[in-house]
């Protein structure tokens, strides 16, 4: 068995704090590249819906995984790259976004938001200042 990714080692240090971890898989961005190259640009929903699966599957991922519509609907909303990360607090605001995932920050974020005697997260985007 491979090594649990970063991301996932944060869902499960989180997930019993009340952190929800939700993967949206967007459009192929290494369609045909050589690490990737039965990979194409998924041309239907379903074909997309497979990929999601198969990445899933391969990083061992158990987060939610949901899939972007064809038009990346849910992409465009939020920035239009592939990698991108935000964490949103319990009150919809945005406490961190970045155009990388980068496991140590999303921690530090995540200890912030849920640090306090009970452990339960419960703290506004507002006291996040690096």
């Amino acid at each position: 068995m491979g090594q649990v990714a970063p991301v996932e080692q944060l869902r499960e240090k989180y997930g019993q704090k009340g952190v929800e971890f939700v993967v949206v898989y967007v459009r192929e961005p290494h369609p045909g590249e050589p690490a990737y190259r039965r990979y194409i640009q998924p041309q239907n929903l379903e074909q997309r819906r497979q990929y999601a699966r198969e990445l899933a599957a391969t990083r061992q991922m158990k987060a939610t995984v949901v899939v972007d519509t064809m038009d990346d609907a849910v992409s465009a909303q939020f920035g239009s790259l592939p990698n991108m990360v935000y964490v949103i607090d319990r009150d919809g605001t945005i406490a961190y976004k970045a155009t990388w995932t980068m496991a140590e920050k999303i921690d530090w974020v995540l200890e912030a938001l849920t640090a306090d005697s009970s452990g339960v997260a419960h703290a506004s985007a507002s006291r996040l200042r690096p």
